[in-house]
């Protein structure tokens, strides 16, 4: 398994942009290059490639919920419309299936980790509770009649005061 600081973040990773349905944002993207703008709309299939530093992992933590209950299928044939090719259709759509089952998986390590963390606190509390329970009984039995006998005590010494405070002596 690879580790964020194996990804080779000093190379550049490419992508699409591919719009959701039910999106809101149906606008044009305008690139300014070397030469004159190109105006790209969607869904965008014929914009080149997005070039750049985003390591994967943090792709699918951005775009895994988006995909979340759409249809892909839908997606892809929106996307290449009026391509001839189904080539390029299954392809996309499998790249969202991937996406979608990374995400899954993104997700079940969130809730197995929540889990586990709960256990771990139960786990805790009784360690805590059984330690507990072993010095109680470690207690010597002088130890018991003397803090009985303390109780007791007070237990009297309380009795007096209440008896004190009623003026029936």
């Amino acid at each position: 398994m690879q580790t964020l600081a194996q990804w080779k973040l000093n190379t550049k990773t490419r992508y699409k942009i591919i719009p959701i349905s039910g999106s809101d944002d149906r606008h044009p993207i305008i690139r300014v290059g070397g030469g004159p703008y190109q105006l790209y709309s969607p869904p965008f299939h014929t914009l080149p490639d997005l070039e750049c530093h985003i390591a994967p992992p943090y792709v699918v933590i951005n775009a895994g919920p988006k995909c979340v209950g759409q249809d892909l299928t839908e997606i892809a044939r929106v996307y290449y419309q009026s391509e001839e090719s189904t080539d390029k259709r299954n392809e996309l759509l499998s790249q969202l299936q991937l996406l979608c089952k990374t995400w899954a998986l993104f997700e079940g390590a969130k809730h197995a980790a929540k889990t586990w963390a709960t256990k771990q606190r139960k786990e805790l509390r009784f360690e805590t509770l059984f330690s507990a329970g072993k010095r109680k009984r470690a207690l010597t039995e002088s130890a018991v009649l003397r803090l009985s006998r303390q109780q007791e005590v007070a237990d009297v010494n309380m009795m007096v005061e209440d008896w004190v405070e009623s003026g029936r002596h």
